[in-house]
């Protein structure tokens, strides 16, 4: 059995692309994963399977439609994946604020000219470092407020779905991760 975190993106936003919890667990555990958790109503889902990631992402986005309507973006991510994604954090100053610290999850990989050209879009106050399929982001002004932020999937030409520190922390202990020396710890 494989630990997958699942990422959705751009559902109870508004009023719109509304999915309970306690629906979507069902929906999970109705497609015969284990050990179903979410996590706030954002969309984040822990759960165990025997399928491989494709095969899993896929029996998701299949039904999906049919329970909720619509379709969302959403990344699968295998616990092992995620917590290397936890672990190579760059940002270790204990000032920085959990809440505007992200993990951005990429579909893919981007390419080396697209992430020239994200280097050289103007950032005001963010910061920011791309490890493989992760994109690490400050931002002191709020990711709501960063322009820098709206323009990283539309420069990188890849789909992303960022989440905050305290979030990613969260995941990590319902996947039953181990948890790493947490620079950011002290902060509340």
């Amino acid at each position: 059995m494989t630990t997958y975190l699942l990422l959705l993106r751009g559902i109870n936003v508004s009023g719109a692309n509304i999915v309970k919890m306690a629906d979507f667990r069902a929906f999970l555990a109705a497609l015969g994963f284990k050990r179903v958790e979410t996590y706030i109503q954002s969309g984040n889902a822990v759960f165990s399977s025997s399928d491989s990631a494709e095969q899993a992402g896929r029996r998701v986005a299949d039904a999906f439609p049919a329970r909720f309507g619509f379709l969302p973006k959403m990344m699968l991510i295998p616990a092992g994946e995620f917590a290397s994604a936890v672990e190579g954090n760059p940002f270790s100053d204990p000032n920085i604020d959990p809440a505007r610290l992200h993990l951005g999850f990429l579909a893919d990989e981007p390419a080396e000219a697209a992430a020239a050209l994200l280097a050289l879009k103007p950032s005001g106050s963010a910061e920011y470092r791309i490890k493989g399929r992760v994109i690490y982001l400050t931002t002191p002004d709020g990711i709501g407020n960063s322009q820098f932020a709206s323009l990283i999937e539309k420069t990188l030409k890849v789909p992303v779905t960022f989440r905050n520190w305290r979030t990613v922390l969260a995941l990590q202990a319902m996947a039953g991760l181990p948890e790493r020396a947490d620079p950011l710890a002290n902060k509340n």
